[in-house]
């Protein structure tokens, strides 16, 4: 526009600038300088640079000089698809904005946002007034989110007011996006009319309420999200739409549930496993969940290897009549299927492929896990591994199957002769009691082998547990096919006859057992026979008849069968809950009664239970039960039986027990002593027994000052010396008492209590020796008494056997064993007791013999302590 001044002024995209020659041919811009975006004047026709102002230098970074002159075809970079139209742009469209690409120096790009405006200088000549502004880094970012957008499965969609596409930016493999063009010309609600879901979504935002869904359009799933952009005066403006493709998220969501869904029937299964004991049980189960959860038309469980005998377990579950086949439940796209491995086809019924799997260890498994579905064996992936994990769920229940088995064998079966143990022979006999009728009759047979403790100790272990394998081969050989041979334990075994006619029977099994155990046996290069004592009991004594009956006629091969009333101590007696013989274990301990009595009589005798051995049981259990009164009252006593040297002087004395029954009066330690061991009373009567000794002990009357300390003899068991605890009272005793300087304490343990056994006796015999307590050998010089125990254990004196006593001066061989076991014991250093000492022809010619303490029996009576 012109001004009346004179002065031409000019507006360039509104910046207002004057014109005014300040000299020839040269144009100033005011304000020109000052901008802070790029300014340029550029020749309309020649299209060089006639001045730039300093943001322009930034911009291209180059100086003033430079640019001036040099043609703007010069700074537009030359690699741009767009460069030889830009001159012609910024001549033809001038007034409307341009993104161009300029070059530095450098080969660098810049973009910029050009605008141009045509001016008329004084002489009439055309300019044009560039303007123009860095955005490279917006332009950058711009590309960088287009990158990202289309490698991602997002979509950006912008809407007007009336749903015209105004931005749709994103990957273009999003079915919806290939309506694009219909959409900028028409409206999204006419393009996507088939996709009713997201367009709902569009119209509420439209109406200002933001929206989200998930949608399937064709084979794929989108999640759509919608929300409104408000304008300046308060309305919606326009419409921004984000759409993903979530497919493998939905996908992996549906697989994730099925996931769930078998890992869950997995667990309950396993869960199911661990409780029930019967395979089959779990088998069904297991097929049952696998076909409904994959909807097979078959799945099958076949036992591989039944045992010998038995047919195979084949469990089955089928969707319907053969031959049909239901529709396999999809868990998503076909991604990730693969075909099962054929397997045996065994039960296919015109299925496809069957998939298979083994239960349990791949080289042995215990059953084969077969399915079978219409779609030629397509398993996905995690179907197949369903069908694993349940694989392996069986496979750890048919382990504990087999474990459970083991132990509930091992439970009732003894682990070295494979027979059945004392357990499973009382269920038997349970069994076999319960099935009797009148007429029939249970017979039991309780064997125990002579003298096996010697051949154990003598060949050792190994032979001794090759003998118990061969009187098991032996007894399994002799006895009825229907019977039943079972271990008890150490060297006991028994025999169940079930379904006994006559006693007849029962006599030939025991005379065939004491037949063929009595055949010789070659152990550890040693040919040993072995004999049994057999106490027999029958479930009917009435049918049966008494005892007579089985004694009429002798059994051969120098067995003998007769009834003795020599009892052992048991746990209950027979018979005395349910009537004669009644329950199982009742017929068991009769049985071992006999046993019992049949030893006492000697080697290779079998003894039937009669009503005397019941007589004699209530007896022994009647003192069993006294005695146990007895401990907690004022019953016990202890005697005291001197110690004397041959001169008659006192040295000591024998703490001997006595039991003042209220019935029975003054009861000698023969008559309860052994009934206390086999009742387990032992331990505590010689815990009391120790304490009142040392107790009394330590209050008797002063010695003359050169005496020794008084010797004070206590009998003690080795069940005593077992005790753990037994070391530790003792100390406690002898400190409390005085031991030491007021008595000196000696124990007295039976050489053929030792004879029996001693193992692990030494430690405990070492360690009381250290705390000064001396050891006597009793009873030494007859029965078993061994030379070795002399040698082995810390003993420091022995006690000759009273029966040597009272035959040596008339009998030459008493004489001589006494005679060697003084010199013996002298010999080992040892001090010599003689015990029974009665007459004194026996004392002068013990003492003649070197014996160094005598004993008496009847002419110095045992008495209480008197303080």
């Amino acid at each position: 526009m012109l001004r009346g001044d004179g002065v031409k002024g000019i507006v360039a995209d509104g910046v207002v600038g004057v014109l005014r020659p300040d000299g020839p041919g040269d144009l100033v811009l005011d304000l020109f300088d000052r901008m802070d975006f790029g300014l340029a004047i550029v020749d309309a026709v020649d299209h060089r640079v006639r001045r730039v102002n300093p943001a322009a230098c930034r911009i291209l970074d180059r100086d003033c000089a430079e640019l001036v002159g040099l043609s703007w075809d010069r700074l537009v970079r030359p690699a741009d698809p767009q460069a030889p139209s830009a001159e012609s742009r910024i001549v033809s469209r001038t007034g409307q904005e341009e993104i161009i690409r300029l070059v530095r120096p450098d080969h660098s790009p810049v973009h910029v946002l050009v605008t141009s405006k045509t001016v008329i200088d004084a002489p009439g000549e055309s300019r044009l007034l560039v303007q123009f502004q860095d955005i490279t880094q917006e332009v950058d970012s711009y590309h960088r989110l287009m990158l990202v957008l289309e490698n991602m499965d997002v979509a950006l969609t912008l809407i007007d007011r009336d749903g015209r596409l105004i931005v749709s930016e994103g990957p273009t493999k999003v079915e919806y996006a290939s309506s694009r063009e219909l959409a900028q010309r028409t409206s999204v609600f006419e393009a996507y009319a088939d996709y009713p879901g997201p367009l709902h979504l569009a119209r509420r935002a439209l109406g200002g309420e933001p929206g989200f869904g998930v949608f399937t359009i064709g084979p794929r799933w989108v999640e759509v999200h919608a929300r409104p952009a408000i304008g300046a005066d308060g309305t919606v403006d326009s419409v921004a739409i984000v759409t993903t493709d979530v497919t493998r998220r939905e996908a992996a969501l549906a697989q994730l549930h099925a996931r769930s869904t078998e890992q869950e029937i997995v667990a309950e299964l396993g869960r199911y496993a661990l409780d029930d004991p019967n395979p089959r049980r779990v088998w069904s189960r297991a097929v049952r969940a696998i076909r409904d959860e994959l909807r097979a038309d078959r799945v099958t469980i076949r036992q591989v290897a039944p045992e010998p005998g038995h047919k195979p377990i084949i469990i089955s579950a089928t969707a319907g009549p053969p031959g049909t086949a239901s529709s396999p439940r999809g868990r998503g796209g076909g991604a990730g299927a693969r075909d099962g491995p054929a397997g045996s086809g065994a039960d296919a019924g015109g299925c496809g492929s069957p998939f298979s799997r083994p239960i349990g260890r791949p080289d042995g498994p215990a059953a084969l896990l077969t399915v079978e579905r219409a779609t030629a064996g397509m398993l996905l992936d995690h179907e197949v591994e369903f069908l694993e994990a349940v694989a392996t769920v069986l496979a750890a229940a048919d382990a504990r199957f087999q474990a459970e088995g083991r132990v509930r064998h091992q439970a009732v079966h003894d682990g070295l002769t494979g027979l059945p143990n004392r357990t499973a022979l009382l269920d038997y006999l349970s069994r076999a009691l319960s099935r009797a009728r009148p007429g029939r009759s249970a017979g039991l047979l309780f064997i125990d082998l002579d003298g096996f403790k010697t051949i154990n100790d003598s060949l050792g272990h190994q032979a001794g547990d090759h003998l118990l394998r061969e009187v098991a081969d032996r007894l399994r050989d002799s006895v009825r096919p229907r019977d039943l041979v079972a271990r008890l334990a150490g060297d006991e075994f028994a025999v169940l006859c079930d379904n006994v006619r006559a006693p007849v029977e029962v006599q030939g099994v025991a005379n065939r057992i004491a037949t063929r155990l009595a055949v010789p046996m070659v152990l550890a290069d040693r040919t040993v026979i072995v004999t049994a004592s057999i106490g027999i009991a029958l479930s009917d004594t009435a049918s049966l008849g008494d005892s007579a009956s089985l004694g009429d006629s002798a059994p051969p091969d120098g067995a003998e069968l007769r009834t003795a009333p020599d009892l052992p101590m048991g746990a209950g007696l027979p018979g005395d809950a349910d009537g004669p013989l009644g329950p199982a274990d009742a017929l068991l301990r009769a049985a071992d009664l006999a046993m019992y009595a049949a030893k006492r009589e000697g080697r290779g005798r079998y003894v039937r239970f009669d009503d005397t051995m019941r007589s004699d049981f209530l007896l022994h259990r009647g003192v069993e039960h006294d005695l146990r009164s007895a401990m907690t009252g004022d019953e016990l006593r202890l005697h005291y039986r001197p110690l004397m040297t041959a001169a008659g002087d006192t040295v000591g004395a024998e703490a001997v027990i006595r039991w003042h029954h209220p019935a029975r009066g003054l009861l000698m330690p023969e008559a309860f002593i052994p009934i206390a061991e086999k009742a387990g009373l032992i331990v505590a009567i010689g815990q009391w027994a120790l304490e009142t000794g040392c107790r009394e002990a330590s209050h008797w009357g002063p010695r003359p000052p050169d005496a020794p300390t008084p010797r004070l003899l206590v009998g003690v068991s080795v069940h005593q010396l077992r005790d753990g605890d037994f070391a530790a009272r003792l100390a406690t005793i002898l400190t409390t008492t005085g031991a030491g300087h007021r008595y000196r304490l000696c124990l007295e343990i039976s050489a053929q209590a030792l004879a029996r056994d001693n193992t692990g006796l030494r430690a405990t015999l070492d360690l009381l020796h250290g705390m000064g307590v001396t050891f006597c050998l009793g009873g030494f010089g007859a029965g078993h008494s061994g030379i070795d125990q002399l040698r082995d254990l810390p003993i420091d004196s022995v006690k000759t056997d009273r029966r040597l006593t009272e035959g040596f001066l008339t009998n030459p061989a008493d004489h001589a064993i006494l005679a060697a076991v003084i010199q013996l014991a002298h010999a080992l250093g040892l001090r010599v007791i003689a015990d029974g000492v009665e007459t004194v022809d026996q004392l002068t010619g013990l003492d003649g013999l070197g014996c160094d303490l005598f004993q008496a029996r009847d002419t110095a009576r045992p008495r209480t302590y008197q303080r």
